[in-house]
């Protein structure tokens, strides 16, 4: 087909197209689609809305020859992040699918999911479970490593274990029940229990099988 470039009013709609059987390209500067002053190659400026399985409700939708989308958009509320949906709660969306690693505040991962920040905590929430017993954070804390019963509004947590490490080496794991330390277990084996894990100490070396 021949290269033309059409404009067409009709009942106050104005479209443009553009139809080649070659290369399209934009040589210098930047592109903007809903503005006019781009701030990158690629500038699409749109309406924020709550994530969302609707094409209509996403800034980019990106489609192919399969019935999926790839859609994309920014929150329109507190605390205003951006979102990435496929269109339907069926359809997945698949990161690294052929294989290798991914990364979330690191650019070099060292395994399949790598989370880095100065404060990585992991939640976990169940959607089903009763009042305050949905979700769970895991994290390292300096020389522990964490894991807490949370709120369903994560602003309050209890731990429920506790792993202490000096570089590579663990010291110390700590078991909790009602915020308090029940159990422990020290580098050498010994357990000890109670209030604060300081009332009875079991030292396996001193037993006999």
């Amino acid at each position: 087909a021949d290269t033309y470039f059409g404009i067409l009013n009709s009942a106050s709609v104005t479209t443009i197209s553009l139809n080649t059987n070659g290369n399209t390209y934009f040589n210098g500067g930047n592109v903007g689609i809903g503005t006019a002053s781009p701030g990158s190659k690629l500038t699409v400026s749109g309406p924020s809305n709550a994530a969302s399985n609707t094409p209509s409700q996403a800034i980019v939708d990106i489609v192919g020859s399969s019935t999926a989308h790839l859609l994309m958009g920014t929150a329109s509320a507190s605390p205003y992040g951006a979102w990435i949906n496929t269109d339907a709660t069926g359809q997945p969306l698949i990161l690294q699918g052929p294989g290798g690693n991914v990364g979330i505040g690191t650019d070099s991962p060292q395994n399949i999911l790598h989370l880095k920040s100065n404060d990585p905590k992991l939640i976990l929430e169940d959607g089903n479970a009763g009042t305050d017993e949905k979700v769970y954070a895991i994290y390292p804390a300096g020389s522990q490593y964490v894991l807490q019963t949370m709120t369903d509004a994560h602003v309050s947590a209890q731990n429920a274990y506790v792993v202490n490490r000096t570089g590579t080496a663990v010291d110390s794991h700590q078991w909790y029940t009602a915020n308090a330390l029940r159990m422990g277990m020290d580098s050498a084996g010994r357990l000890s229990f109670g209030p604060d894990a300081l009332d009875i100490q079991i030292d396996p070396a001193s037993t006999n099988s």
